[in-house]
């Protein structure tokens, strides 16, 4: 997780009021302080590392446009930075393990204290393991049902695990009894507008944005961010509702079942907009060119990619650089597909070098429209892209539905 982002869920855990409280084991608040100090060493040291990274790539810029000057001052400058962060990380990681294991062996004397399974949910939130964070808190919650600060929490770790409808619905139960829950109204604002339900998360976004100061920054610049988004959507979003009624009625695009170990997911191929990458994708599945790959790669909250043919070796450090010995075009010409929750698009490292690797969008990324090409949309199975996680697997393809001629890309 960016440290950006780290940040946010900190924020949010404390807006939810996720400090020790009444009725708590002594064992469960130990272990909530421990985590709670433990959050603020891992943040700085992610912060530090995320900075160390941009100073990076900012060297080799400089290096690259001959600045050489420029590279040693910016390199001067990081020096105290590399020094801390040299300092933070062996202690990061000592303490990291023994909270772990301190934390697992209180749960292994007393499994059902609510407030230790609280505990280790926000440890494994930190640490990015939203589903072992969400484990927990179901736990958590069997223990203390109505806990809204708990029920707050798993509605935001279910949005962030790109469970949005589940997010929605944990939502609305909090909103039923308090309308102006500041965690609720960002949880359920948010996971409307990934399902693309523009008209309805815009007066959602707003009133959550009428809320600042109750929420983290990074939570409140995002839903800043995201009002403005779903307010620019509205027209596409016309537009690609227009389209689907035509296709609708023509009923002729072509079909696939990707069928994986979580289950299969269903998509709708454009071919009329996109039709290089139709042809590609259809020829690669009918060579069962995707079976025995792997999702290689999760963004939470943002896209899940899949497609290379080396993840299917026993080396991980490979993953996501390979393809089918090809390569082809992007298709923007004309009236191009835009990026909505759901879509299907062509993983490429840069113009015009498009393969086999392809993504799922879980949210709307319009940051992506005209850079990668989107080439279909799940009508079924999103539910599943939701669970799917590095290293699941493509089984097979089946081709359900194509068109009266022969599909080969054209490659370059």
């Amino acid at each position: 997780m960016k440290p950006k982002a780290m940040l946010g869920v900190v924020g949010l855990l404390l807006a939810a009021g996720c400090g020790p409280k009444g009725g708590l084991s002594s064992a469960a608040q130990e272990a909530l302080e421990r985590v709670d100090e433990f959050r603020g060493l891992w943040t700085e040291f992610r912060v530090l590392e995320e900075r160390l990274q941009k100073a990076h790539a900012r060297m080799i810029e400089l290096r690259r446009d001959g600045l050489i000057e420029d590279q040693k001052r910016l390199l001067e400058e990081a020096e105290p930075l590399v020094a801390r962060y040299e300092t933070l990380e062996g202690e990061v990681e000592s303490r990291k393990t023994a909270l772990r294991e301190d934390l697992d062996a209180r749960i292994a004397a007393a499994p059902a204290d609510g407030g230790l399974r609280e505990a280790r949910s926000r440890y494994r939130d930190l640490m990015g393991d939203l589903d072992g964070a969400l484990s927990d808190l179901e736990e958590a919650l069997r223990a203390r049902p109505q806990e809204e600060s708990l029920e707050a929490r798993r509605a935001d770790l279910l949005r962030r695990s790109a469970r949005h409808e589940e997010a929605r619905a944990a939502a609305e139960r909090i909103l039923r009894r308090r309308a102006d829950h500041p965690a609720a109204l960002a949880a359920e604002a948010l996971s409307l507008y990934a399902m693309n339900e523009f008209a309805a998360a815009v007066p959602r976004l707003e009133k959550a944005e009428k809320l600042k100061g109750s929420l983290p920054p990074a939570l409140e610049a995002e839903i800043e961010e995201t009002l403005e988004s779903a307010k620019a959507a509205a027209g596409p979003w016309e537009e690609e509702l227009e389209r689907r009624a035509r296709e609708r009625e023509a009923d002729d695009l072509p079909r696939v079942r990707l069928k994986t170990d979580k289950g299969d997911i269903v998509v709708e191929l454009f071919e009329n907009e996109a039709p290089n990458a139709v042809a590609n994708f259809v020829d690669l599945c009918s060579k069962d060119f995707y079976a025995g790959t792997t999702f290689h790669r999760i963004e939470f909250g943002r896209r899940v990619i899949g497609g290379d043919p080396l993840s299917k070796d026993k080396n991980p450090d490979n993953d996501g650089t390979g393809g089918p010995g090809y390569t082809f075009r992007d298709e923007f010409e004309g009236a191009y597909r835009r990026h909505f929750g759901g879509s299907l698009a062509m993983w490429s490292h840069g113009r015009d070098s498009n393969g086999s690797q392809f993504f799922i969008d879980v949210k709307p990324l319009p940051e992506l429209d005209g850079k990668q090409v989107v080439f279909g949309r799940v009508i079924e199975g999103m539910a599943v892209v939701a669970r799917l996680r590095a290293g699941d697997k493509i089984v097979g393809a089946e081709i359900l539905r194509k068109r009266a001629h022969a599909y080969r890309p054209v490659i370059e």
